[in-house]
């Protein structure tokens, strides 16, 4: 399920530079990292992936990634690199 507001992750990271790295750490079962106009921020996940939020977006870890599948949501734009499990 993917909301129409919903853009998929471009193959580049976005032009200019990002907020420092910030660490992601899921409590309950979602967490939100979030970015105003004009602001960019990199995010750090649990598994070690790295995410570049563009301007006005919000990234949501949904479940349990120590033993369940790596399941996120995006609302706005995002570059993803993903580590390996």
């Amino acid at each position: 399920f993917q909301p129409a507001s919903t853009a998929v992750a471009t193959t580049r990271p976005p032009a200019g530079p990002a907020k420092p790295a910030a660490a992601l750490q899921p409590t309950g079962s979602m967490v939100a990292a979030r970015t105003d106009f004009g602001e960019r921020r990199q995010v750090t996940l649990p598994d070690g992936s790295v995410v570049v939020l563009n301007a006005h977006s919000t990234l949501r870890l949904v479940g349990d990634w120590q033993t369940g599948p790596r399941e996120v949501e995006l609302d706005g734009q995002a570059f993803f690199r993903v580590s390996p499990r």
